[in-house]
């Protein structure tokens, strides 16, 4: 374990290093500035953004902007692989971390928040974690910490986030595409995957206060 906790810090300061004066954090939302740096700089720009979009997204960033982005630079197969990739590296990190370094200080110092997620995450974590993912808003580097700290198992924890993170990630890399080639009908697509994405969510939510109910009928009957 402890080799595992100073490879994971020193891939951090690896990343920062490489990125922290990076002209790409102050255009990471205009394309244009990107397709123009990338000409300028090549393979290394590539590169760059890539680490870059990682770091942005594990601070927090959201995650639409770099699907947008990726499928307006290299299309929409290669910019939903991408983006998919990146966020799931991102949110590794993130769960990583406070698994390893922080899990203790985060139930001093955020007991009631910690325990209340450990009970909602604690049936069924998969799909618990795929609500969130689901649900149009909310914070993923909230998610992904608590996770982390409470202990939600990796594996159901990093292929619920695959699958909840596709919808979005595919109507925004269908929008930076359809920007970049006018196709309407990319345009119309994503329009069709919101609401895929806000049914799925609604009825897994629907779902999670129902089991509550439940829960909360069984203690009253004890």
């Amino acid at each position: 374990m402890k080799w595992v906790k100073i490879t994971l810090f020193v891939t951090l300061l690896s990343v920062l290093a490489v990125s922290i004066d990076s002209p790409i954090w102050l255009h990471l939302a205009d394309s244009l500035w990107l397709e123009d740096y990338i000409t300028q700089h090549g393979n290394s720009a590539h590169f760059t953004i890539f680490i870059t979009s990682i770091l942005f997204l594990f601070i927090g960033g959201p995650r639409q902007v770099v699907a947008f982005l990726f499928a307006y630079l290299y299309g929409v197969m290669i910019g939903v692989s991408l983006a998919l990739f990146t966020c799931l590296v991102a949110a590794a990190a993130n769960y990583f971390i406070a698994n390893l370094y922080l899990k203790n200080t985060l139930h001093k110092k955020l007991p009631l928040r910690m325990e209340k997620f450990s009970r909602f995450a604690k049936h069924k974590p998969f799909l618990k974690i795929l609500t969130l993912r689901l649900f149009p808003f909310g914070s993923n580097l909230l998610t992904n910490t608590l996770s982390g700290g409470g202990s939600v198992p990796f594996f159901p924890f990093i292929t619920a986030s695959l699958v909840g993170y596709l919808p979005q990630t595919i109507i925004f890399s269908l929008v930076g595409d359809g920007m970049n080639d006018a196709n309407s009908t990319m345009l119309y697509i994503s329009i069709i995957m919101a609401l895929i994405s806000f049914i799925l969510s609604t009825l897994l939510y629907r779902d999670h206060i129902k089991q509550r109910l439940e829960n909360l009928k069984m203690e009253v009957s004890n």
